[in-house]
């Protein structure tokens, strides 16, 4: 019912109030803005204890002016403070952020934390999916864009933490962004960093990440494989209805890949469709059925090479 609220309350740069692939858009966004020419650098800043740091008392006063709708709910869940029991005795009482299980936690502090964006904003290009901030252009905003956030960002609750924030800049400035963001303890790198998900950076190291994360969801399906033995139905489920959404999104915001998931592919059809099917091993074209969906005929499995190049221009 308040979902359009919520949407027009948060924004543009706060794109985790239920805005249709937000995250995969902040790291499109990101990536095409690191490489402008103009662009000298991307800060990715990640915040301390996020969502059980937002200062309530704000969050109530200001919500009744950003989201109307939403304030009554937000006020009758935490105006009072929580009561929290420890199992061998005590009681503690939740005064600062949101609850975790309140199915509006995730709305309330991304509109909580949407001023911040107002009070930081300079010439710095700047996106937000809950608390990971990214800001993109010349080093010296970028420097004035953190010590804005280092400022304001407490009053509301979010607390920028260094240890966890990295600065990617372009080669060829690396002296220069070390010497600009001296004594803030801030990473820098020229290689790059996962965002939300995706990389940004150079290709050399935005494939070693891609392999990695293939690698960890390769063993994972050889995990399942050895569950499909005993329980196949169990197995097949977690395979259509969680593992390869998981994978999907990766797919969906790391480019050209599909060549890195040939291990993937072959552990599927080797390991995990044998084990499912009683030891049977498909044929080309019988795998091809496979992957058609259970409206045609298939089983929903995909050949993840194929939809890769698919999937990543859909989310473009």
């Amino acid at each position: 019912m308040i979902k359009p609220d919520i949407l027009e309350s948060a924004g543009s740069l706060q794109l985790c109030a239920g805005h249709q692939s937000g995250c995969e858009a902040a790291v499109h966004a990101m990536k095409d803005i690191f490489q402008d020419d103009d662009t000298e650098g991307l800060l990715l800043i990640d915040a301390t204890n996020a969502f059980n740091s937002l200062n309530r008392n704000v969050l109530l006063h200001n919500i009744q002016y950003i989201c109307p709708a939403m304030s009554t709910y937000i006020r009758n869940c935490y105006q009072k403070h929580s009561r929290l029991f420890i199992a061998c005795g005590g009681e503690v009482r939740s005064v600062e952020g949101t609850t975790q299980g309140d199915p509006l936690a995730m709305a309330a502090y991304g509109v909580g934390i949407t001023p911040l964006f107002q009070l930081i904003r300079n010439e710095t290009k700047q996106a937000g999916f809950a608390d990971d901030l990214s800001g993109a252009h010349k080093l010296i905003n970028l420097r004035l864009w953190w010590d804005n956030i280092f400022t304001f960002g407490p009053l509301l609750g979010y607390y920028p933490n260094a240890s966890k924030t990295w600065l990617v800049v372009k080669p060829h400035l690396l002296s220069e962004a070390r010497r600009i963001f001296e004594g803030t303890g801030i990473k820098i790198t020229v290689e790059g960093r996962k965002h939300l998900g995706g990389f940004v950076g150079t290709r050399e190291a935005e494939e070693q990440y891609a392999t990695k994360k293939i690698a960890e969801l390769t063993e994972m399906i050889v995990r399942l494989a050895d569950i499909a033995k005993s329980e196949p139905h169990c197995a097949y489920a977690v395979l259509v209805k969680a593992f390869q959404h998981k994978l999907n999104y990766h797919i969906r915001v790391l480019p050209n890949i599909a060549g890195l998931l040939a291990p993937l592919d072959h552990a599927i059809d080797n390991k995990l469709i044998p084990a499912l099917t009683d030891g049977y091993i498909c044929s080309a074209d019988e795998r091809l059925l496979l992957s058609l969906p259970a409206k045609q005929g298939g089983l929903s499995i995909p050949i993840f090479c194929n939809k890769a190049p698919v999937e990543y221009d859909h989310s473009r």
